[in-house]
């Protein structure tokens, strides 16, 4: 019986709340859970960090009301980046899964396409963002701490995304190369 068979792809469960997909990171083999578990670590920490960017433009509008601007700018980023995120892991959930060409490129993409997204928040001091170079402006301690959350958030998940592909990398491929060479010492006697 193959994998596909085993997951119950119409019970919709994921995100808690929204259960728009299936996901159950237990119902994939069991080399291929701890890729999984930590592909959605780096999914949430992204997120962690975006809720933190939010919550700290949204401290500035208790200092001066005209300053919802930037608030509005790190709420859609947070979303729009959050949905991009959430999309990508769920590839990579599906390449676990499925294990085929076409789902594997896919998740390669939006993974590299989200991670150099991430990176840029992570770099970058904007109306959006509050990267590592907000560390040279002249914050309050509140700031800085915010800051710094937020960007460590931020480099966890390049951090856990980086490893996670590692480990997919060597569940799909390796495997892959390992049948191939038990098939060529088959065909050859």
């Amino acid at each position: 019986m193959s994998t596909e068979q085993k997951i119950t792809w119409t019970h919709y469960n994921y995100p808690p709340v929204l259960r728009l997909v299936h996901l159950n990171i237990n119902e994939l083999p069991s080399n291929r859970i701890l890729p999984a578990r930590l592909a959605h670590w780096s999914f949430i920490m992204m997120v962690i960090g975006f809720v933190f960017n939010t919550l700290y433009s949204f401290s500035f509008v208790f200092d001066d009301v005209s300053v919802w601007k930037p608030f509005f700018y790190s709420l859609f980023t947070g979303l729009v980046y959050s949905m991009i995120g959430g999309f990508a892991f769920y590839q990579c959930y599906r390449c676990l899964a499925i294990n085929s060409p076409s789902t594997t490129k896919l998740y390669i993409i939006t993974e590299a396409i989200v991670k150099v997204m991430v990176f840029y928040i992570f770099i970058t001091c904007s109306n959006s963002s509050h990267g590592v170079m907000c560390l040279a402006n002249d914050l309050t301690i509140f700031g800085y701490i915010f800051t710094i959350i937020e960007s460590l958030c931020y480099l966890s998940s390049i951090a856990l995304s980086v490893f996670a592909f590692y480990k997919i990398y060597h569940a799909i491929f390796s495997a892959a190369a390992r049948l191939k060479s038990i098939r060529n010492r088959t065909s050859r006697k």
